[in-house]
């Protein structure tokens, strides 16, 4: 590589070097080339901004909540969308379910209500289940004798209906 030729590649690296690092120096350099004609090599100042790009939507904590709540409920009882939340997106970890949720929320609000209203519904369906309710509670079967069996069962027991030994008094 001959003298000149080293020298445009120095003045070159240079000015990209001062224009990476935001250098406000000399917008132009002059450096010669075999010829002996002058190459201007010109630099630009770059402006890296880290503002964020669209304002962020304020999220219900309500939705949040019911969607770290439902997601690993419904990923084991085989709701395949709730198993690639909380599987590939989570990791099954409750702390970056939150973060999943959260992000949900500013890419895809419906879906987060989607998840919301589930959650509602499966709510919803099993308070039918907790409902106080009365059982009559039936007498335990009396203890009765066939003459020539033998008594399989001790006394203030008797044989049930299920086929072991059960109290008699209650």
């Amino acid at each position: 590589m001959s003298m000149r030729m080293s020298s445009v590649l120095k003045w070159g690296c240079l000015g990209l070097l001062l224009a990476a690092c935001g250098n406000a120096a000399e917008a132009r350099k002059t450096a010669s080339t075999d010829t002996g004609a002058a190459v201007t090599v010109e630099t630009r100042l770059v402006v890296v901004s880290n503002a964020p790009k669209e304002p962020l939507t304020t999220i219900a904590e309500e939705l949040i909540t019911d969607c770290v709540g439902y997601v690993p409920y419904a990923a084991a009882t085989g709701n395949f969308y709730m198993q690639v939340i909380w599987t590939e997106y989570a990791g099954q970890d409750l702390a970056q379910l939150r973060t999943v949720c959260e992000e949900m929320g500013q890419t895809d609000p419906e879906g987060l209500q989607r998840i919301s209203d589930e959650k509602k519904a499966v709510d919803k369906f099993f308070e039918g289940f907790t409902t106080a309710t009365t059982v009559a509670v039936q007498a335990p079967p009396t203890a009765t004798t066939v003459p020539g069996a033998i008594e399989a069962c001790g006394p203030g027991l008797a044989l049930g209906p299920n086929g072991f030994c059960e109290s008699i008094t209650p």
